[in-house]
């Protein structure tokens, strides 16, 4: 499960555990919405900062960004 936070923080979940796997930083304003690539492969991110996040979801590695501004 992927969340994101006004804090800017986009966060991985173990839902059968409920805890957090890790947070993934990088945009400077609240996260809207996430959202995984229907093969599961990719995760994506949008922020109030106009910012689109593309990140590797096995790696948690950011690989791309996109300004929505």
């Amino acid at each position: 499960l992927a969340t994101g936070s006004v804090e800017g923080m986009v966060r991985l979940w173990d839902v059968a555990t409920q805890q957090e796997i890790i947070a993934l930083p990088g945009h400077d304003d609240a996260v809207g919405s996430v959202a995984f690539s229907p093969d599961g492969q990719t995760l994506v991110s949008s922020g109030a900062d106009g910012i689109v996040r593309f990140w590797r979801a096995a790696t948690k590695q950011e690989v791309a960004t996109v300004n929505k501004k």
